[in-house]
Parts: C-alpha cells; structure tokens; sequence
C-alpha cells in the first residue's frame, strides 16, 4: 500500500498479483450462495453452500443490499490521475495500473433508467424471482475472467461431453425457473406492460445475442451443438441430450437457448430514460469508471454524521452541544482541559505534535489501520503476545 493510501499491485510478482486477484474474488463470493471449485479435468463444478456456509452468504448479501440503498461513493480523480501519472507513457505499469484501476462498464444509469420502466414488473414478479435473478448472476459473475463488461468465459464449465454438468444444470434449473415465473404472471395479468409505464410500450435499452467462439467461427451455442451432433452414437439421441441441457421454454413456449450463451449491448451508444423527452440531453451507454480504491465516501449518503469532525481523526466523538441551546437527552459538554492545556503552551504542544508525528510513521507501517483511528496505540492482542514470547523471551524481560 502507498501513501497514498491505494494498492500499487505492480509492486507485486506476477504470482503474488494472481494470488491477489484470488484472494479478492474469494472475498467477494463470501456472498455467493455456491462454491465453485475445479476437478480434475479442470472444469469448474459447483456445490449449493450448505447450513453455516448458507447462512453467511444470505447475510451478507442481505447486508450488501441494504447498504447499496443508503450508502453512496464518489470517484476520487484527483488520486487517480496523481496514482497513474507515476508511471511513464507506454510502460507496461502504466498499462497494468489502468487494467486494475481504469474499467469499461455499461453506463450503471442505463439500468437505472431499465429499473424506472420495469422496476413495477419484477416487484410483480416476486421474491423468488428476484433470488432466481441473483443466483444466475452469481454463477456468471464467477466465470468472468476481468471486472467490468466482459463476457463469461463458458469454457471452463466444459461441453457436458463425459465432464462434469453441474453449473450447466443449474444455469438451465435457474433460467427455466424464472421463465416459468414470468409465464405464470404474464397468463393472470394480461400484457406484459410495467405499471410504471402507465400503459406506454416500455422502450428497449438493451439487446442480447449469441457470443461467438474462436472455434470454427460459430457462436458457443452453435457449436456444442455441433459438437453433439458429431459425436458418436445416434444423432437423435445426442440432440436430445443437448437440449435438454443447454435449452430452456420460455412464457411463450418457444424453446431458447440458455440465456447463458449470451451477452447483452446497450441498443446504441446513447441512451435517454424517456426516449419520447427531446429535451432530456442524452447520456453515454458506456463509461469508465475507477476502481473501489479510487472512490471515496459521498457525504450526502443516509448515515453520514454531518456532526462528524474530520480533524479530530477519531471514529468516536462526543455529541457535543450546539452553542447557546439547551442541553438534550444524551448530549453533553464537552472540553478537554488537558488538552486545552497542552495546546495553549507552545512548548507542551511542540512535544504533542512530535509524539503524534511518530505515531503516525508507526501508524504508516500498518496498512490495514484506519486514519480515523490513528491517535490510538495500535492493537496488540493477548494470542499476539503469545506469538511473541514463543518466538522471543521478551515476555521474561
């Protein structure tokens, strides 16, 4: 970690860089209802987490929702650009540090403004399609091999030839439950039209087709599909097989390729929430945006304290009464006359600044440590000491 406060990732070897990106994603998928693991023909299986495992996963991701709702961020592009312009024009750290921190995303107000139209719909869905919803995304989401918009590398879930087919089978479990949801809601209600349209045709931001592959030309679905159909044994027989894995029916009845096999565009370069508005400016279907390190906390989210004092450094402050008001339930005045002491004699405080200057090289040399809580000691745990003594006799000293 720099002084700067970010991850500089090429100071790391390439293994220690692969690790890394590991560790994070471990991380991430800490609320990811499936472990995802290889066998032994390097093809990723998956297992549904189960009791504590299960647990964990459904509350954070409970949390991370909630959050979503009340917490907002900002991008930092004054640390950005100071973090990138460390490293020349052309040279492979600058190329690695844009890789890390500089990501290609579809505009996040696009879905927004899909979420303005349809947000009725899915509420009409239910629940349970939108746990469907996320399941899906979960199990995509771990095939990505980069952040940010990029397709799911399918190959490494195999062809279901003789390998293992459990990520297929539940991709297919998945997709055709949510078909079956929108059939269902589509034969009570009629029309498959938002309340929040109010009767308009609700416009189309987004497209989907078929990825290609480089093998032989053909998009992934066309050719497994070929793939079966040449392998040995009745052609009939092999088509069945294939569709019954890699196709779902859709509300309509129609049989469709796994939604899988698929990538979604913007349906052009631009976007407006109400296409029919020709006063609303257009906006960007995609953008670059900066890693979580180069974003910072939005003041004007719910829980921020706007009584917080960011000089003071410390997580914990009092509440302390507004000047000329009338003391409240659980506030209190608050002076420090020691402090107020130290800080008025200039010798005193020359002392003070040195004592918290060291405590900040120290505190420099953790990089976990939190500024806000930088004027405390740092913590030195019983189980830590122990460590200590058993490799040093300084417990005996």
């Amino acid at each position: 970690m720099t002084e700067d406060g970010w991850v500089d990732s090429n100071k790391l070897e390439p293994h220690e860089r692969q690790k890394l990106k590991e560790l994070r994603k471990q991380k991430r998928e800490l609320a990811c209802p499936y472990i995802f693991r290889n066998n032994t023909d390097n093809i990723i299986v998956l297992e549904k987490k189960v009791g504590d495992e299960a647990r964990i996963a459904d509350e954070i991701s409970r949390w991370n929702k909630y959050i979503e709702k009340h917490v907002k961020y900002k991008e930092n592009k004054e640390k950005f650009e100071a973090a990138l312009a460390k490293y020349p024009e052309g040279s492979i750290e600058r190329r690695r540090f844009l890789a890390d921190n500089y990501i290609l995303r579809i505009n996040p107000e696009l879905f927004e403004a899909m979420s303005h139209w349809w947000s009725g719909l899915f509420e009409g869905y239910g629940e349970e399609y939108g746990k469907l919803q996320n399941r899906h995304r979960a199990i995509l989401n771990h095939l990505k091999q980069v952040d940010g918009y990029a397709d799911p590398n399918l190959d490494l879930i195999g062809t279901g030839l003789n390998q293992d087919t459990s990520v297929w089978q539940e991709l297919k479990y998945l997709e055709q439950e949510m078909a079956n949801i929108r059939r269902d809601y589509e034969a009570e209600h009629g029309k498959n039209v938002s309340p929040n349209s109010e009767g308009e045709e609700i416009p189309q931001f987004i497209t989907s087709k078929l990825v290609m592959t480089d093998k032989d030309n053909k998009t992934m679905y066309d050719y497994l599909r070929q793939l079966y159909i040449n392998h040995p044994g009745l052609q009939q027989k092999n088509l069945d097989e294939f569709t019954k894995l890699f196709t779902y029916i859709d509300h309509k009845g129609t049989v469709c390729a796994l939604k899988a096999f698929s990538t979604i565009a913007p349906v052009a370069d631009t976007f407006k929430i109400n296409p029919l508005d020709d006063t609303e400016p257009e906006k960007p279907s995609f953008i670059h945006t900066y890693s979580s390190q180069f974003s910072e906390l939005d003041e004007s989210s719910d829980f921020v304290n706007s009584k917080w004092k960011k000089e003071l450094k410390t997580s914990l402050q009092p509440k302390v009464r507004r000047p000329g008001t009338h003391r409240r339930a659980g506030e209190i005045d608050y002076t420090n006359d020691q402090y107020n002491k130290i800080m008025s004699n200039e010798g005193y405080k020359q002392f003070y600044d040195a004592l918290m200057s060291t405590m900040d090289e120290a505190n420099s040399m953790i990089p976990t440590r939190a500024t806000e809580r930088s004027y405390l000691m740092p913590q030195i745990t019983a189980r830590g000491m122990q460590m200590i003594g058993r490799s040093r006799s300084v417990l005996d000293l």
